[in-house]
């Protein structure tokens, strides 16, 4: 930690400071028990201070880190990700989206040890947004602490409650409303996290699977030709690698290769036992003997893709 504080690396210094406010929170701050001494209220009120020191710090170095925001910056870093192979476990310097991710999660989740519920919801929902580069198990988490709001507001709920059947009688009628307006924040706040949980599995439902028709349309201009063929016998394969590993038994693929006009190579197919040696043979056969076909100078991509939408709608009816 000290040697980050130290670097001049902005960088490093604010994910130093991330580390050390999740550290100060969940080892430092969080108590399982509601009795404590003073000498405890006392140390927590001192950490309490030092991890909104070290927040406000972070703001400041998140503000000169926004300046790198930049597509060479994220260019560059998905090259970075794009080299690393699996077994590669060189340590890559995390991004500072995912820094600020971070930086939301861990004070959503102090302000909900806090009591303040409205402020912690403000902050998970930023961290669960979804950004060109962001960290999925931030988000993960940062759903769990909205559920979990949920249920510290349900043990409120029912604490206010009881509390409210034993003062009704025995207490000044302003005890007994101010009681009431808790009871009705409360019960705002968890109707608001109710639907923004029912949202989320109406997002969950839209991913279940729906079988795709898929077609592939190869660029075979003369211009593709070039250098041996290496552009038209990379975008073959990729086609081989989508036929691979994304088409599905449900799905049906197709491959057709476009310049001024559109010729189809194979037609919409289901993938199944039987399809899976053919398509495969052909599309091995198109990158051995691509030469043999005839170039005809340049493309019309858009005449294409119109062929191509007919073809679709002739094919779904």
């Amino acid at each position: 930690m000290n040697e980050s504080i130290q670097s001049s690396d902005n960088r490093k210094v604010a994910e130093a400071i991330l580390e050390y406010n999740e550290f100060l929170i969940n080892y430092k701050l969080k108590t399982d028990s509601e009795e404590v001494s003073e000498q405890v209220k006392n140390s927590k009120i001192m950490t309490f201070k030092l991890i909104v020191k070290n927040f406000q710090h972070f703001d400041e170095l998140y503000e000169k880190l926004k300046t790198s925001n930049t597509s060479e910056y994220l260019k560059n870093f998905l090259e970075i990700l794009r080299n690393n192979k699996k077994d590669n476990f060189e340590i890559i310097e995390t991004p500072f989206m995912i820094l600020c991710q971070r930086s939301n999660y861990l004070k959503g989740k102090l302000s909900r040890y806090c009591g303040h519920y409205l402020k912690a919801l403000d902050f998970l929902f930023k961290s669960r947004e979804t950004q060109i580069i962001c960290d999925a198990s931030i988000i993960k988490k940062s759903i769990k602490q909205i559920i979990s709001i949920m249920r510290d507001l349900d043990k409120e709920i029912e604490r206010l409650n009881n509390h409210l059947e034993m003062v009704k009688n025995n207490t000044k009628s302003s005890s007994v409303n101010q009681t009431k307006v808790k009871i009705d924040q409360n019960m705002k706040i968890r109707e608001s996290i109710t639907k923004y949980i029912d949202s989320l599995e109406k997002d969950l439902s839209r991913f279940s699977y729906q079988p795709k028709d898929l077609i592939v349309l190869i660029d075979f201009s003369e211009t593709m030709s070039y250098s041996d063929g290496k552009k038209i016998k990379n975008a073959i394969k990729t086609a081989q690698n989508i036929f691979d590993i994304y088409i599905t038994q449900e799905d049906k693929f197709a491959l057709f290769l476009y310049t001024k006009s559109v010729n189809p190579v194979i037609s919409l197919t289901k993938k199944n036992i039987n399809t899976f040696t053919y398509v495969r043979d052909v599309i091995e056969n198109l990158i051995i003997n691509y030469a043999s076909y005839e170039y005809k100078g340049k493309t019309n991509l858009l005449k294409s893709l119109v062929t191509l939408s007919e073809y679709l709608k002739k094919k779904s009816n």
